[in-house]
């Protein structure tokens, strides 16, 4: 059996899969900002997934950075308890470290649109989730990039000097004004409760800014946004686009909404296991 994990800052998804190819059972949860607690119930869903069958490998999408060489946790914003520490420790059943991956989510999640989502023919896929947070990756070749290590488009600079973080401490950083954490600080609402128009065209603009430099920096041949605000597209994408328009030096790829869901950081982590079991 086959455990694929995304641990979202807002809810906690667990599946599991016995051929890499369908998902047999899903489980979801509330994510709990205590760490004894999350590990409690994840722990409770495994069981759950995977009915009393061997677990073969777990693949685990967590919202920071990891160090792959070392097969540790080298920064989780919403668990930083977690930092130095190996893989196994988050699980209570008996599994090696070296049957274990930890993924950055919105890696996994880019890795499952370019494989079987709307941007499936394209080489290069950048992914940008905006949900909770704000993160991405670039996909070449249906690959999570092993050579420049971890992606973080979310703490890119859009504004000098601009508004601090309250997860990252950065200052003026695309996480800052384009996370759900963000949109409700600064407007005061959740993004699905917010129908004004100057705030969402707010957004589209500050999101032109992110799309501009990623196009600079990762060339790719289609832009998918996930996540639980890219639900909200259709509201800020008209501004969005009169802002990339006004630029022009580059050409601008199609620029997609995701049609997966939820569920695309899930189906990312049964995607890496198969890559890492025929490589």
């Amino acid at each position: 059996m086959y455990i694929s994990i995304d641990l979202g800052g807002t809810s906690t998804r667990v599946a599991s899969s016995k051929d890499l190819i369908s998902l047999h059972k899903l489980e979801r949860f509330p994510t709990n900002k205590e760490l004894v607690v999350e590990k409690k119930l994840l722990n409770n869903a495994i069981a759950k997934v995977i009915e009393g069958e061997t677990v073969d490998f777990v693949c685990v999408g967590v919202p920071g950075m990891v160090d792959r060489y070392a097969r540790t946790f080298e920064k989780i914003v919403n668990y930083p308890e977690l930092t130095g520490k190996s893989y196994e420790v988050l699980f209570d059943i008996t599994i090696p470290n070296s049957k274990i991956v930890i993924e950055n989510d919105a890696a996994l999640a880019g890795l499952a649109e370019s494989r079987r989502g709307v941007a499936a023919k394209s080489r290069v896929v950048a992914y940008l989730t905006l949900s909770t947070g704000f993160g991405g990756v670039r996909i070449q070749d249906k690959q999570i990039s092993r050579i420049q290590g971890n992606f973080e488009p979310g703490h890119m600079i859009i504004v000098e000097d601009g508004r601090e973080d309250s997860v990252c401490g950065q200052k003026g950083c695309a996480h800052s004004y384009l996370s759900g954490v963000a949109f409700k600080e600064i407007y005061g609402m959740e993004p699905f409760d917010c129908k004004d128009p100057k705030v969402w065209n707010e957004y589209g603009e500050k999101m032109a800014t992110v799309i501009t430099n990623v196009v600079a920096m990762w060339d790719p041949g289609v832009i998918v946004l996930g996540g639980s605000i890219a639900t909200r597209f259709e509201m800020f994408e008209p501004a969005m686009h009169d802002a990339l328009y006004t630029q022009s030096l580059f050409d601008m790829p199609k620029i997609l909404k995701s049609e997966m869901g939820d569920v695309n950081g899930v189906w990312g982590g049964f995607d890496l296991i198969s890559q890492i079991q025929n490589s």
